[in-house]
């Protein structure tokens, strides 16, 4: 097929690529015209086979993505188009679709394992209120309406991620209506702020309807069948789907994706759906596109449990990919496969030729993530920097994913691969990529990332600096944090104002590392020769503030990596010798004081000398012998062996009989349970 672009490439503004999609969500949903809306849809319900089904999920995702984008409230916006036009299909059904993908946002796309409990039980919430809404409206909906099909693919992905809410069950193996859809919900104060962050804490649940929705009633001898997979439930929500409207790919596709082998199933289970005797009448195109769940998870070598680094596996992966392109696929199917085969021959070091076909193929029928977009680069900035279809690919991409926009953004600002040069429609594609991904408190994903790292490798360091000024400055925690480094290091680029200011800018993102930095840069300053006495003291005071940031920081952390863990010590030290240099200055007192003391009352070993000495000198008003022997016998018993701990021994004690009669004294007031350093789990130092 030729994928040569017929024109050449213009530098597209953000605007005009809105402007340029059809139907245009994005003008018609936040001007609020509901009735051109619902004329739209009814156009793509009329669409048939899998293209109208496929145009019908999309326009769905759309809506969805024009809200968030646009800041626009979903729930009251799907409400007041219902209130608008009563007769609407198409706001109720969308406001249940809402609701039941709810769920998804709470668990996320991760592994199950990382989901914490709160975060489970608001999706298990959000599972129960979108069936109740779902039982509800299709009970007020006839019940041999097609376009029904597309909230039956809604329920497969919510009961296939969560299972039927248990009063669901029951009604439909039974016959018999419960008295109430009865969910208990935890009272804590954090499943509370989970639901409230979505709204759930005020959606208004209808009762059940009298009756089980018609539509649904032809479907119920088919929940005494039992499939061999454990996705029953979904199962029979797939199977209504194709029942109300054939052949329903996408809903079957969707089911599909729960019986991937990291759900329990296989790709066996998958590729036998696709030739289940009730799928008959598909086309070979349509079953393909059920095949391709289990094609493609087989060709991802992470997901096939591959060695992506064996030749030997690669070649057997490569080698499946192809025979896959022989059988009846939709052109965006081939695309992917042409896609996952470029990044495969890449790997395996296959001829530029080669990988570069795959790559025209597959750049302007594809989206993206963003390993995609640095593979892309990669080999283009590698073999191919003449080529277009990397822009074809960015240019697919820029509205929906945040790192092509930045991709063709960077390309609109060199001229490279086929677009013109033009600055000003650059920097519309970065501010349109943070919209995309806004960025987060460290660590968060950062869209520039995957462009800038194959421009470090290929020695772009110019356009490097240049994106990285352009990420940090959009508030993405990482280039920060590079910045602040690279201005950090000697050489002809030192800058220690820009290291400072992109640090600070990083620390603010919480980003421990640019903390540490920070702390680290401002006790340099104060260490500076011939210094004010006050200057020094700013710098200095900035510098324990800077490291009482970082010690607050890490306790948040589970787990401290080496580095991390150096840095405590150290900061530690820097603090304990602050207190004992300068204990009559207010802010040491005020600040470093409470830090040192409740470190030292965990073991380290510093902190606890520097307490003691701290106390013993009577040049300040928090001068304190009693306190001082108290932690000086403290740390004798947490390494009398210490060098430093034989110091403050020497210094608190004396060394005259007189004043060691007084610490004894002092001493024999003290239980070992009075001492500090001495509780469980002192010894962390």
């Amino acid at each position: 097929m030729n994928t040569t672009a017929a024109q050449p490439l213009s530098a597209e503004r953000v605007d005009e690529a809105f402007a340029a999609e059809r139907p245009n969500w994005w003008a018609l949903l936040p001007a609020r015209d509901w009735a051109a809306l619902d004329a739209e849809l009814d156009a793509l319900a009329l669409v048939p086979g899998l293209k109208g089904e496929q145009d019908l999920v999309e326009a769905a995702n759309n809506l969805a993505e024009v809200c968030r984008l646009r800041q626009l409230n979903q729930p009251k916006l799907l409400d007041d188009w219902q209130a608008a036009r009563p007769d609407s299909f198409w706001a109720p059904l969308l406001r249940v679709v809402h609701w039941c993908g709810v769920g998804w946002d709470y668990r996320g796309e991760g592994w199950a394992g990382s989901v914490g409990e709160q975060q489970w039980q608001a999706a298990a919430y959000a599972n129960h209120a979108g069936c109740v809404l779902a039982m509800d409206y299709l009970s007020r909906q006839a019940a041999d309406d097609s376009r029904l099909w597309l909230l039956m693919r809604s329920i497969v992905n919510m009961v296939g991620g969560f299972e039927e809410p248990q009063w669901l069950t029951d009604w439909l193996d039974s016959g018999q209506r419960p008295a109430s859809a009865v969910f208990e919900l935890d009272e804590s104060p954090e499943l509370r702020q989970l639901l409230a962050s979505r709204g759930l804490d005020r959606l208004e649940l209808p009762p059940l309807p009298a009756q089980m929705p018609a539509c649904l009633q032809p479907f119920l001898p088919l929940r005494a069948e039992r499939h061999e997979h454990a996705q029953d439930e979904a199962w029979f929500w797939m199977r209504v789907a194709h029942g109300l409207k054939r052949p329903a790919v996408e809903a079957i596709a969707s089911y599909a994706n729960f019986i991937l082998p990291r759900w329990g199933g296989s790709w066996d289970e998958i590729l036998a759906l696709a030739d289940a005797p009730y799928l008959s009448d598909l086309s070979e195109e349509e079953k393909g596109f059920i095949r391709y769940y289990a094609w493609s998870d087989e060709l991802d070598p992470v997901n096939a449990e591959g060695d992506d680094e064996d030749p030997r596996y690669l070649k057997q992966v490569i080698a499946k990919a192809e025979a896959v392109l022989k059988r009846p696929l939709a052109d965006n199917l081939r695309g992917r496969i042409h896609r996952s085969l470029a990044k495969l021959c890449q790997q395996a070091g296959r001829p530029a030729e080669e990988v570069a076909a795959h790559y025209r193929v597959t750049a302007p029928l594809n989206w993206v993530e963003g390993d995609d977009v640095r593979m892309a680069l990669t080999f283009w900035l590698e073999h191919d920097r003449q080529g277009t279809w990397l822009a074809q690919m960015a240019s697919l991409n820029k509205l929906r994913q945040p790192q092509a926009a930045v991709l063709y953004g960077f390309l609109c600002e060199n001229g490279w691969a086929g677009l013109p040069q033009n600055l000003s429609v650059a920097r519309q594609w970065y501010d349109h990529a943070r919209r995309l991904l806004p960025p987060e408190p460290y660590p968060c994903d950062c869209p520039f990332e995957p462009v800038i790292s194959p421009l470090e490798d290929a020695g772009e360091q110019d356009r490097v600096l240049g994106l990285m000024r352009e990420a940090a400055d959009h508030g993405y925690s990482l280039q920060q944090l590079k910045l602040g480094a690279y201005y950090q290091d000697a050489g002809s680029h030192f800058d220690l104002e820009k290291s400072q200011h992109y640090s600070r800018l990083a620390a603010d993102n919480n980003c421990g590392a640019a903390i540490s930095n920070m702390a680290v840069l401002t006790h340099d300053q104060a260490e500076l020769p011939d210094l004010p006495e006050a200057q020094e003291r700013a710098w200095r005071h900035q510098s324990f503030e800077w490291m009482l940031r970082y010690l607050d920081r890490m306790a948040e952390e589970e787990e401290l990596s080496d580095m991390e863990a150096r840095y405590v010590d150290g900061f530690l030290n820097r603090l304990a010798n602050g207190l004992v240099n300068q204990p009559a200055d207010p802010v040491v007192v005020q600040r470093v004081l409470p830090c040192v003391r409740e470190y030292g009352d965990r073991g380290h070993v510093w902190c606890m000398c520097a307490v003691s000495r701290f106390y013993v000198d009577d040049s300040h008003p928090l001068y304190d012998y009693a306190e001082a022997v108290r932690w000086c016998e403290g740390v004798r018993r947490v390494d009398p062996e210490d060098e430093f701990v034989q110091g403050t021994i020497e210094m608190v004690e004396g060394t005259s009989l007189i004043k060691k009669g007084r610490y004894a004294l002092a001493a024999r007031r003290f239980k070992a349970a009075d001492l500090p350093g001495q509780g469980e789990g002192a010894d962390i130092y």
